[in-house]
């Protein structure tokens, strides 16, 4: 197990088709892990897999940079129905599940500035398109426990 690191990830968000899983990861810090010469990936996709076989649903990791959600790991179940998602994809954090995950922990600091930054492109009429609307919504997420994309992203599509 690793030493908790404050400056590493603080959360990764675990998507599964329907809602996003908010992991704190104050037992797994991304730095410690790569100075140990250890795959986050790697070290994650046990759990992942156990994720993916108790709810029979695709499981996302996604890390945050600095233009969004970046999906890292992917645990598809055996349906015939498949995610266009794939390792490296990069994913907004206004109108997906993984990336408002990823958002709700944010230190308010850090919060503020990826805002200030950030386009908020709309996909549709769900889209949420201002900074006011996503921080009272990821407020709601913290209550909730969980994250979900409700056709924000893409019509007919709840993740």
């Amino acid at each position: 197990m690793f030493a908790p690191d404050v400056r590493a990830a603080r959360i990764f968000a675990v998507t599964l088709t329907h809602k996003t899983l908010l992991v704190r990861a104050k037992f797994l810090s991304m730095a410690h892990a790569s100075s140990a010469g250890l795959d986050l990936r790697q070290k994650a996709r046990p759990f992942l897999i156990r994720l993916g076989q108790l709810t029979r649903l695709t499981v996302h990791m996604a890390v945050l940079d600095q233009t969004g959600a970046v999906l890292i790991e992917k645990i598809e179940p055996p349906t015939i129905y498949d995610l266009a998602t794939w390792k490296g994809k990069r994913m907004d954090v206004h109108c997906t599940g993984v990336g408002k995950g990823l958002l709700t922990f944010l230190p308010e600091d850090e919060l503020a500035l990826l805002l200030a930054r950030h386009r908020f492109p709309r996909r549709n009429e769900f889209t949420i398109v201002s900074p006011r609307k996503l921080k009272e919504h990821l407020a709601k997420i913290r209550k909730n426990g969980y994250a979900v994309d409700d056709q924000e992203d893409e019509l007919g599509s709840v993740e």
